[in-house]
């Protein structure tokens, strides 16, 4: 009989398998705002939809990246860990959403098979790289107007606080 487990440790009853378990400790005392905007980052996963059913996103990504690189599906997969029949499953998947063709196909013979992408698959990595890229962009941004803390003089005139400023909770 198998020890029991704590039910909260897997991610389907609410609890987190991260790879990094160290948590910081809190000093006691005030909170130190600069430090706290000093720890934290924004992030991000960017997918595109279609109809309410995820088309591409960032492991499509990868793989298609790969694929470019190496020119063989097979080994961008086995490059990624993944099994050869999942890569082809992911792309099939994509190129009947969009309606597209992403690879131009050679089978084996003496000088070997591979994938080279079509001018809609080099499209496409090209526009959600730089999809992705600006949405970086426009998310530090945010994360620089939310959390970067107040330059001097702003706030109300009597205070300076940028707490201040904040509306009254209820």
């Amino acid at each position: 009989m198998s020890a029991e487990r704590d039910p909260s440790s897997h991610r389907a009853h609410g609890g987190s398998r991260s790879h990094n378990t160290a948590r910081r400790t809190v000093p006691p005392g005030p909170p130190d705002e600069a430090a706290f905007v000093r720890l934290v980052r924004p992030a991000h996963r960017v997918w595109l939809h279609e109809g309410g059913v995820q088309v591409f996103g960032p492991g499509a990504f990868e793989l298609l990246s790969r694929v470019a690189r190496v020119g063989s599906l097979n080994q961008a997969a086995k490059d990624m860990g993944m099994s050869y029949s999942k890569a082809w499953r992911i792309t099939r998947a994509i190129e009947q959403r969009l309606g597209v063709p992403l690879f131009e196909r050679r089978t084996g013979g003496p000088e070997g098979g591979g994938s080279r992408l079509t001018a809609e698959g080099r499209m496409l990595l090209r526009h959600f790289a730089d999809f992705k890229r600006e949405a970086d962009d426009v998310l530090q941004v945010l994360y620089d107007k939310h959390f970067g803390g107040s330059p001097p003089g702003v706030g109300t005139p009597e205070t300076g606080s940028p707490e201040a400023d904040a509306p009254e909770p209820g």
